[in-house]
């Protein structure tokens, strides 16, 4: 009877918890049991930071990774994070280590609105990576960030990243806001512009110039170049439309033949037109982007024209723009998560560099130890024989099998050798690289090996010259 009396007081509590109103927290799960509840604010790969509360003290407190289980998000009852007595009438489902007193005052963890940053800043496949923004998107995600700032400032560089960062903006479109800051955004910068939600410019930005196939980028038929700038500024104008960038203004700046104007009328309405409009003042044109060349804005008329939208201070407050005037930074994960990524590029761009001169000195030895192998033939000495037989001397019959045996060696180290490149070669080929050496070219040498060891092996115990 005891036994169901406690059995009906813990379903009891279950339920009371499960109906309570609950509010979001980070937690820090280590290694030596202990747990701490608050906001992380520094999430890199060697370290974590969270601030949290020691007794009625706010302090932030910074554990290395290898100390950590795991982190988390977890419910807690509301009012869980306030001071005093309330906080005391109320069950604690972490444990007390770790938790956060906060105000009365300040609302629940739960309705603080965060945002991340994310610096897209210098080259598209070399500073820039997209499993760094990736990384950073799903980190910000997994702990209740609503909105990611991406800040541009990019010359441009790989198309093939640039799409690919694109693509993970679109997959987690329905997860968090994203917006984009432009300092400057040219050439493959205008895929992440464009993906944002919304797009603001510093007064004295730039963007555009995001033509493909050119002259300087080419797939060698002006025909073939024109179609597929034709199909990239139709994907990318319409992609456009959602973030407030109009479609011609984007196919101008993709298309060489396309043409953009903008301008006032009278009244100060902005008009927009793929031709140029006759008889206007040219006083009056914002924009005049002719036949044959591509539209690169600066800030100032991407502003006038109502491309974008004007933001000229520090990311803490463009929330007051996107309707969020209370929101705060979730910290660096978005710095960290594109810092770790250039790293590991720039180690395997360096592994790259590395095999690829590995493999040309490793193939230039080869044919010299070929060389090498080829004269040590046991036919390139000389060994006495009986003219009557032509049966070798006991002397020479020793002499012949030793100079054969080397000669095997030699061969085999040249095998050895082919077996090695082809080896690197695959290495190359999983770290993104074509082969420097042709199966074709590895083969001969294969075929080489194996015949010349063939023969030497048949012919080993020769006794006797010419047969």
């Amino acid at each position: 009877m005891r036994h169901r009396n406690l059995l009906t007081v813990g379903l009891s509590l279950l339920v009371a918890l499960a109906a309570a109103p609950t509010s979001l927290a980070d937690v820090v799960n280590l290694k030596d049991g202990r747990s701490f509840v608050g906001i992380i604010v520094l999430d890199s790969p060697s370290r974590v930071t969270i601030e949290t509360m020691i007794g009625k003290f706010k302090t932030k407190m910074t554990f290395k990774r290898y100390e950590i289980t795991s982190t988390e998000r977890k419910d807690v009852p509301e009012g869980y994070f306030e001071t005093g007595s309330a906080k005391s009438k109320k069950p604690n489902p972490i444990g007390d280590t770790g938790s956060i007193p906060r105000s009365k005052t300040k609302e629940p963890i739960s309705k603080t609105i965060r945002y991340v940053e994310i610096p897209i800043r210098g080259t598209f496949g070399e500073e820039v990576q997209a499993e760094g923004v990736e990384r950073a998107l799903t980190n910000a995600i997994k702990r209740g960030v609503q909105h990611a700032v991406f800040v541009i400032d990019s010359p441009g560089g790989l198309v093939s990243e640039a799409e690919a960062i694109a693509t993970v903006i679109e997959e987690q479109r329905d997860k968090i806001h994203c917006y984009a800051v432009v300092e400057s955004a040219i050439s493959a910068a205008m895929w992440v512009t464009i993906s944002c939600d919304r797009v603001f410019i510093r007064r004295d930005g730039e963007m555009g110039g995001a033509v493909v196939y050119s002259k300087e980028h080419t797939t060698g038929a002006i025909e073939v170049d024109a179609k597929m700038n034709s199909i990239i500024a139709a994907k990318l104008a319409s992609k456009a439309q959602r973030s407030g960038i109009r479609g011609d203004a984007v196919r101008a700046m993709i298309i060489p033949e396309a043409e953009y104007y903008a301008w006032a009328d009278d009244e100060g309405k902005v008009l927009h037109a793929m031709k140029q409009p006759e008889g206007l003042d040219a006083e009056r044109l914002i924009i005049a982007d002719g036949e044959g060349s591509i539209l690169t804005l600066t800030g100032a008329q991407a502003l006038a024209a109502g491309l974008a939208k004007e933001f000229g201070g520090d990311l803490d407050k463009l929330g007051g723009q996107v309707g969020a005037p209370e929101w705060e930074s979730a910290g660096n994960i978005g710095v960290s998560a594109m810092a770790a990524a250039q790293r590991v590029h720039q180690r395997k761009s360096k592994q790259r560099g590395d095999l690829i001169e590995d493999i040309e000195t490793a193939f230039e030895e080869l044919a010299g130890m070929q060389e090498s192998a080829i004269e040590a033939h046991p036919n390139q000495f000389t060994y006495t024989y009986y003219e009557t037989s032509n049966l070798l001397v006991p002397a020479s019959q020793t002499a012949w099998r030793q100079n054969t045996d080397k000669c095997i060696s030699a061969w085999r180290r040249v095998l050895s050798q082919t077996e090695r490149i082809e080896r690197m070669q695959q290495r190359a080929e999983k770290l993104g690289l074509n082969r420097s050496v042709e199966h074709k070219d590895l083969k001969k040498y294969f075929n080489a090996c194996h015949d010349a060891l063939v023969d030497l092996e048949k012919h080993r115990d020769r006794r006797y010259v010419n047969r």
